[in-house]
């Protein structure tokens, strides 16, 4: 029987680091906004059976019409006040039959077919596996008055991506695990490190940026060719 493959998606954040009105996952980028973008790679994804996307409960009206577009099952489920707290809804929605959650950021609408494809098959072999691409710059540990501490080897760095890919028996141990102790981590990766699981990483892609700032826009615009790419954002 093949495995039952879950793809969650969180757009519950504030986007304040955007610094516009609009959420960031509804800003455009050529003639799609970024949730759509992402949403496409995703739906076209046959070895994906259903979607849960995790939102503002403010926003649910706009995602019940954007969805008629799309061929899979998408469910909305409303996120809660911690990125920890939003996530968790989502992995609490997962159908009993879900094998394997591809976690990714609604907001990284450039990510390859191929690479979810090849995180989702390292996790089959090793539980769990994540994207990433090696730093280009060398990175400096500082300490809190700002003095380095010490300067890492940058052949052993790598810039994390998503898609994460996990077996969902683990995700779950790790959030049931770690969710009541209020430790706040930037990826799910990170709490199945803290419960001792080894986590494979592999090759992600450079253009596969998260929508964060203007900037990003900016950088969106050129991936996508050029189109658009002196738009006024500010």
């Amino acid at each position: 029987m093949d495995d039952h493959n879950t793809a969650l998606i969180p757009v519950a954040g504030s986007s304040r680091r955007m610094k516009t009105n609009t959420p960031k996952q509804f800003l455009t980028i050529g003639d799609e906004m970024v949730i759509e973008k992402t949403l496409n790679v995703f739906d076209g994804i046959k070895e994906i059976q259903d979607i849960i996307l995790v939102i503002r409960e403010e926003d649910e009206g706009i995602y019940q019409k954007l969805l008629k577009k799309y061929k899979k099952e998408i469910t909305l489920i409303h996120g809660g006040d911690s990125r920890e707290e939003s996530t968790y809804n989502g992995i609490k929605a997962l159908k009993k039959e879900c094998n394997y959650v591809i976690c990714h950021d609604g907001a990284r609408p450039f990510v390859k077919e191929e690479i979810i494809k090849k995180t989702l098959m390292a996790a089959k072999i090793n539980g769990a596996a994540i994207c990433g691409v090696p730093v280009k710059d060398t990175i400096k540990y500082a300490d809190k008055n700002k003095f380095v501490e010490y300067t890492p080897e940058r052949s052993r760095l790598y810039q994390i991506q998503t898609p994460q890919v996990f077996q969902k028996d683990l995700l779950l141990k790790a959030y049931e695990q770690v969710f009541n102790e209020e430790i706040h981590v930037t990826d799910d990766s990170s709490l199945l490190e803290i419960i001792g699981v080894k986590v494979k990483i592999i090759m992600g892609d450079y253009s596969n940026i998260k929508i964060t700032t203007k900037e990003d826009l900016l950088f969106g615009e050129i991936i996508m060719g050029g189109k658009n790419a002196d738009r006024n954002w500010y």
